[in-house]
């Protein structure tokens, strides 16, 4: 999002929530301003705290749009520009794909919507429509996904067969990620494939599952074909993720992954369930292949076809890339929120 402010902005500030898990660092922010803070906005105590914490950050730096990222995080900015008195362009959206499963979380999200925000961004398709069939008017709302600077991600440029084929997934490692499901996929695809996984991903949130992962693949001893990486840093990523056949996303549900784009960027063919905003993403057998989610037969037969196809997995590549860089630029959605935040401000004259 602040390369998104950053075409219409004259400075962007960053707060970053150090509880936060998984976070992945992105050098790219070395060229904000960075602010670490230990309010956890996971939990609706700590509103007040941060509500007085921007005040001071908007007033001592005259800031005029606060975009957040959480519900609570929504309300402290609405807050703080109430205790401003002056008017704040607050955006805001929600990374939480699984609040929007329940029916009553999300018409508590509409509410929160209406009352603390000029503009939400929905990053997926099936939030937007939810957020209007429950009166949110279509001028409050944005659909715009997440977006990624394509061109630093170094591109796969070879697609010939290798043995073995080399498959990857990047998300913090936990239940929803489902990495323990790829694990029985590999010991299928063995059968008929020599195949490795590796799963990069912070593996300190759920040590237990990490636990359970490592014991299924002793016990089926396929250790030296699966391997959890561990944390790694977008600077390392994006020249290594090229080098890997293709990408695998088996999660249970996703808003608007940005581990997709990146596979994307980098031109690897990429298998994902069809679940959530994936849909919104992945043109099934043009960019991309959509699977049933939890169901392995469905993945072995679409991962099966691109490995046993060269011009198969090299037109998906191919396709997946042309598709970010047309698609999901931070240049063009900064266009449609830049009219947003100034239709706003000029309501406000």
């Amino acid at each position: 999002m602040a390369d998104i402010l950053s075409h219409f902005c004259d400075d962007i500030y960053i707060v970053i929530d150090v509880n936060a898990r998984g976070l992945r660092y992105s050098p790219e922010l070395d060229s904000y301003h960075v602010i670490k803070s230990d309010i956890d906005m996971s939990h609706p105590v700590n509103i007040i705290s941060k509500a007085k914490s921007l005040k001071r950050l908007i007033k001592s730096n005259d800031i005029d749009i606060v975009f957040s990222q959480t519900k609570y995080d929504m309300v402290a900015a609405k807050l703080a520009s109430i205790l401003l008195k002056r008017k704040v362009v607050l955006l805001g959206t929600s990374h939480n794909s699984y609040s929007w499963l329940n029916k009553s979380a999300v018409k508590q999200m509409s509410w929160l919507i209406h009352n603390t925000t000029d503009c939400f961004v929905a990053l997926a398709s099936f939030v937007y429509d939810q957020l209007v069939d429950l009166g949110i008017p279509e001028k409050k709302l944005l659909l715009m996904p997440n977006t990624i600077e394509y061109n630093a991600w170094k591109v796969k440029k070879d697609y010939d067969s290798k043995t073995p084929f080399r498959m990857v997934y990047v998300a913090v490692v936990y239940p929803g990620k489902q990495q323990l499901f790829l694990v029985d996929l590999l010991n299928e695809l063995l059968k008929y494939f020599d195949v490795e996984i590796d799963c990069y991903g912070d593996l300190n949130p759920f040590p237990d599952y990490v636990d359970e992962i490592e014991n299924k693949i002793n016990t089926l001893n396929i250790k030296d074909k699966f391997r959890l990486m561990g944390k790694i840093e977008n600077s390392e990523l994006r020249n290594i993720i090229c080098e890997y056949d293709a990408y695998i996303c088996p999660t249970k549900m996703e808003m608007s992954p940005v581990n997709i784009l990146e596979a994307k960027a980098a031109g690897l063919p990429v298998i994902a369930t069809n679940v959530g905003g994936i849909p919104d993403m992945i043109n099934d057998n043009q960019d991309g292949l959509l699977f049933e989610f939890g169901n392995i037969a469905d993945a072995v037969e679409k991962v099966t076809h691109v490995i046993s196809d060269k011009g198969y997995r090299e037109m998906l590549g191919n396709n997946a890339r042309k598709q970010v860089s047309e698609m999901y630029t931070s240049k063009d959605a900064a266009i449609r929120l830049q009219n947003v935040v100034y239709d706003s401000l000029n309501k406000s004259k």
